[in-house]
């Protein structure tokens, strides 16, 4: 159990995984009892032993993360009124050309800064 400063606790794995010291968040201790966080921690290990990254396969599971393409055109809708000469047209346009066919259709938190990079580059 980890008690923070302001007085929240919660329920934390700490392990190892690739030589790489990991903290693995199992609940807050008002909604996790630690015969439920005990039973995480052994699915979290179990994972480990298996060679599978928790953190990997926990993002594996959630299918509600958006893609950069339906990120990238909620903001397009967003902040297209503000521009003015209809500049908006050329970013979007910019955008379907160069970013959308290399990273559009990665989920957003799969996308790194190299990524980015590559793709914003032409």
């Amino acid at each position: 159990m980890v008690v923070r400063l302001g007085g929240t606790r919660s329920w934390i794995l700490r392990m190892q995984h690739n030589r790489r010291r990991r903290d693995y968040g199992l609940g807050p201790t008002y909604d996790v009892s630690l015969a439920d966080a005990r039973c995480r921690a052994a699915e979290l290990r179990r994972m480990v032993r298996a060679a599978l990254d928790p953190v990997k396969e926990r993002g594996l599971r959630r299918p509600d993360v958006p893609t950069f393409e339906m990120v990238a055109r909620q903001c397009y809708d967003a902040i297209k009124a503000g521009w003015k000469d209809k500049r908006h047209l050329s970013w979007l346009a910019s955008l379907e050309n160069h970013v959308f066919p290399e990273i559009g259709a990665k989920r957003i938190d799969a996308i790194g800064s190299a990524e980015m990079l590559r793709a914003a580059m032409p």
